[in-house]
């Protein structure tokens, strides 16, 4: 584990670890990153961060807009997960939960408040940052290490996710990632695909959700953004949905959805 202390913007700085194991599968070592306000007094809120690249690429090392969640008063982590190719669903969401995990049952290292936890993901993280929020108190897909702490979180931060996915790929849309995903066409595996879809695991304990998506998000249609905040209506789950008019699948480097994210995250975790 390394630390490091670097400069943000202006007076404020950070305290960085890098590439702490979290989970080893196999031999193989998987990392996260955490970045703490170095002025923080007493425990820090942690924003936890799940990055996209359908669910086959991406790196811990994409989380974006770190200067403005450090000046807001987060910590943040970034996670790498298994991808597709080397494993196929429920891994990646297990993962996610095991680093969530990870950081709980650690906060006493790091000056974290475990009590204080909110999660946010980009297109494949969306999706799995979702499914996360809405078993947290179920406890599937915790298995592993430290099962004596919870993977719950206040809230949820789903930026163009996708959310039925075999929907999707039965109307031809990442129809590759998402067969890669469940090692088959979710048409043959249809047990599986049901137990991925957020939607489908919405209950009492699923905390409030913020959904941004872009109005042009040609990748991920922005329906899907619709379908989830609907489902949460209908359980009485709070669910603010946001439509970025004329912003594309990349909406997460838009600062209006980082203002979004910070606004939502402040009124349940300060």
């Amino acid at each position: 584990m390394n630390e490091e202390s670097l400069p943000v913007a202006g007076m404020w700085s950070v305290k960085s670890y890098k590439s702490i194991e979290y989970k080893n599968v196999g031999g193989r070592p998987l990392l996260l990153d955490l970045h703490v306000p170095a002025e923080a007094k007493g425990k820090v809120p942690l924003l936890f961060y799940i990055h996209g690249g359908g669910w086959c690429g991406g790196t811990k090392d994409d989380a974006t807009n770190l200067a403005a969640f450090i000046k807001a008063g987060y910590a943040m982590s970034a996670l790498d997960y298994r991808f597709s190719n080397e494993a196929i669903f429920p891994a990646q969401i297990e993962d996610v939960k095991a680093a969530l995990r990870w950081l709980r049952a650690h906060v006493g290292e790091f000056q974290l408040d475990p009590d204080r936890v909110g999660a946010w993901g980009h297109s494949a993280g969306g999706h799995l940052v979702s499914l996360l929020g809405v078993t947290g108190a179920s406890r599937l897909f915790d298995v592993g290490d430290n099962l004596h702490v919870s993977s719950q979180v206040l809230g949820v931060g789903s930026v163009a996710g996708p959310m039925d996915l075999l929907s999707l790929a039965n109307n031809d849309i990442l129809p590759t990632y998402i067969s890669d995903l469940f090692g088959g066409h979710p048409n043959t595996r249809k047990e599986l695909a049901q137990s991925a879809n957020p939607i489908n695991h919405i209950d009492k304990d699923t905390p409030p959700f913020v959904i941004i998506h872009g109005e042009k998000d040609d990748m991920v249609p922005c329906q899907q953004a619709e379908l989830l905040h609907a489902a949460l209506n209908n359980k009485g789950i709070p669910s603010r949905l946001v439509i970025q008019a004329g912003i594309d699948h990349d909406n997460w480097r838009h600062p209006q959805m980082v203002g979004e994210l910070i606004q939502f995250f402040d009124a349940l975790l300060k």
